[in-house]
């Protein structure tokens, strides 16, 4: 790779042991990793920050989903920065069949990565192992994040998220170098919910536009968000009973938000995210589907429950979905679909060293291309 330099910590007549690295620079830009394996980890800086390098056979072009006027007449909806990225062997395949991927809760980039933090949730390899199938993958940063504006809400409601993925599913479906006719969604967690909304609006070529190929669910919520906000905190917190306590403040400050009340200042933003998001069954949003779906999980996520969520869905699919419907559960994986043989903490999102399970990523891409069916004459050559 590029030449780079080691910045030390220690003063220049330091003993070998007593050295310490600061940071690796390449190029001028801070391109540090931690590995908690590697001998060299105690020298290496306690923050790492996660970073995305298109890879050579892949591009990407941008991508702007435009400021539009609200429902409401009033303020705006932002203009949201993202990305097309497809890969280099389907460039003259025509139009390819399109993939917008909607992330869960909590801002994020385009990539999935954290902002100011060391979380990388690992959504830039699913992206990319869709367009290495012959997808145009669309990845959009959140409000406020990264190139995306916040608008005048700031603090967007859930609706206003929803309506965010609506104009970026517009965006991509208008996109010249998209097949508008073969467009999947993704969504993760949260995103999941928004993606089940935005996936029945299209139950047919009229309306809202043409239909959709697919859904893809990852840790898709079956129940009330504020049970699994509840279920979170629980399994998240060793101690029993300091679960309990978080457990009954959270539920006090859900009631008071939905009634009206008086909220502590570090819950107010999140006032109108929790009236919106908290009024939506995530179950019957997903029976109003009409397309065929695909539902995985991880059997260590302990954010989305497999027996309470994904059980249910599965049930569903088995018996009620469209045809062609999936589900799968993958033990030892974690929300994220990352390896988790152990107890899977919020800790473990910040470990740059797991990646997202192969297993996994064949299993979606297996199914988004089954789904869009692309004509044999339309493959690259191998």
């Amino acid at each position: 790779g590029a030449a780079g330099e080691l910045v030390l910590a220690s003063s220049p007549d330091a003993a070998l042991d007593e050295l310490r690295i600061s940071e690796l620079r390449v190029e001028g830009q801070a391109r540090y990793r931690q590995r908690g394996d590697d001998r060299l980890a105690p020298l290496l800086p306690a923050e790492p920050r996660p970073r995305y390098q298109l890879a050579p056979d892949l591009e990407r072009a941008r991508v702007t989903v435009p400021q539009t006027a609200a429902h409401t007449g009033t303020g705006s909806r932002p203009k949201l920065a993202g990305e097309l990225v497809w890969a280099r062997s389907w460039a003259e395949a025509g139009p390819l069949p399109g993939v917008l991927f909607l992330a869960g809760a909590g801002p994020q980039d385009r990539f999935g990565f954290v902002p100011d933090s060391s979380i990388d949730l690992g959504s830039h390899e699913l992206h990319d192992a869709l367009a290495r199938a012959g997808f145009a993958v669309l990845r959009v940063d959140d409000r406020g994040v990264g190139g995306s504006e916040l608008g005048d809400e700031a603090a967007p409601g859930f609706l206003s998220l929803v309506d965010d993925g609506r104009r970026a599913l517009a965006q991509l479906a208008a996109d010249p170098r998209v097949d508008a006719s073969r467009l999947l969604l993704v969504g993760h967690g949260v995103g999941a919910l928004r993606a089940s909304m935005l996936a029945a609006e299209r139950p047919r070529a009229t309306g809202r536009g043409r239909p959709l190929a697919g859904l893809i669910l990852i840790a898709a919520p079956a129940r009330n968000l504020r049970e699994l906000i509840y279920d979170e905190i629980e399994a998240s917190e060793p101690d029993p009973a300091q679960a309990e306590r978080q457990v009954a403040a959270a539920r006090r400050v859900h009631a008071a938000a939905l009634a009206g009340g008086e909220l502590p200042a570090s819950s107010e933003a999140a006032r109108a995210w929790m009236i919106e998001a908290f009024a939506e069954d995530p179950f019957a949003r997903l029976e109003a589907v009409k397309v065929p779906v695909l539902a995985v999980q991880g059997e260590a996520d302990f954010q989305v429950s497999p027996a309470r969520d994904f059980a249910r869905i599965a049930a569903w699919i088995d018996e009620a979905a469209p045809a062609g419907s999936q589900a799968r559960l993958f033990a030892d994986l974690d929300h994220l679909l990352k390896p988790e043989p152990g107890r899977s903490t919020p800790g473990h999102y910040a470990d740059l060293r797991r990646r997202v399970d192969g297993e996994a990523l064949a299993v979606i891409v297996g199914w988004a291309r089954e789904r869009v069916a692309a004509p044999s004459r339309n493959e690259p050559s191998r």
